[in-house]
């Protein structure tokens, strides 16, 4: 039994052609396999979408009321507990028709592995602008969801890129002894929060589970015009510095940098200067354990 998770809250337009991609996947005859579709506390029409394939896919329906993307993450490990898999997904992603079979593949033929991740690419609406001459960078594919280490499928090691949150899979012994997604770190409501799926997959390395890459189980992470924008790169930015040390001189001294690599024609390279600006503004804990208000 395979549970495949996507957790979503006010996306309901996106999330509709996420659904239609998973309806559209190719599932190995005898597969046994379910959708979790985990309402974060929407107030859209996402009700409304998921109705639209309760008749067309083995769907279950469940509302999350404490807000953050770790507690949707948390609710779908304790209602799969059961299923010999958890695959995740998130509500603005395309999978491709081979997607629920390669992992289903790679689970079978790699029982030592504990968590799995699957190639995902960036899909940027209008087309790749043409300013973003090196996508390759750490902190670009971050910004836009690139996880892709090659056509080779393989172990996951320490010191490696983790998996990231679009795509990844995880056996129920992931979660055991509440071993769960951290809820004071990732996306909750309009804070753009981050870290909770690496921080899980670190910690998961650190008590020797084993990770590996699933080349064959591609997606798409649809790339909104609004992540383009410094503004966007730059609360970005202070999402993945949350909990680290920074430096407001340092934080200058990259926004500085950046408007130079824009002078000279560096889009790409001035928006991860933005990124490491926004790291490096002081950050404030959040509190992310009940609804949103």
């Amino acid at each position: 039994m395979i549970t495949v998770a996507v957790c979503t809250f006010n996306r309901a337009a996106s999330l509709r052609r996420t659904l239609a991609s998973i309806a559209a996947c190719r599932v190995p005859a005898g597969l046994t396999w379910e959708l979790l579709v985990v309402d974060n506390t929407s107030t859209d029409g996402t009700r409304g979408i998921v109705r639209e394939w309760e008749s067309t896919l083995p769907l279950r329906y469940l509302f999350e009321p404490a807000q953050g993307l770790s507690h949707a993450r948390n609710r779908a490990a304790a209602e799969s507990a059961a299923s010999s898999l958890l695959v995740f997904t998130d509500d603005d992603v395309r999978v491709e028709t081979d997607w629920i079979a390669a992992y289903a593949s790679a689970a079978d033929a790699r029982p030592e592995a504990d968590f799995f991740g699957g190639r995902v690419k960036s899909l940027f609406e209008g087309g790749r602008p043409a300013w973003l001459a090196d996508q390759n960078m750490d902190l670009l594919d971050g910004l836009f969801v690139n996880f892709d280490p090659g056509a080779a499928s393989r172990e996951i090691l320490p010191g490696d890129v983790l998996p990231v949150g679009a795509s990844m899979g995880f056996r129920p012994a992931c979660f055991a002894d509440g071993n769960l997604f951290r809820t004071d770190l990732g996306v909750c409501g309009r804070d753009k929060g981050r870290g909770e799926d690496t921080e899980f997959m670190e910690r998961l390395l650190k008590a020797g589970r084993r990770g590996y890459y699933i080349a064959g189980a591609l997606s798409h992470h649809e790339v909104a015009p609004e992540r383009l924008t410094f503004r966007y790169a730059f609360r970005y930015g202070i999402a993945c510095g949350r909990g680290v040390d920074g430096s407001r001189l340092r934080a200058v001294l990259y926004l500085l940098r950046g408007l130079r690599q824009l002078g000279i024609g560096r889009g790409d390279r001035a928006r991860q200067c933005a990124i490491r600006a926004g790291m490096e503004l002081p950050q404030k804990a959040r509190n992310c354990s009940g609804p949103l208000t």
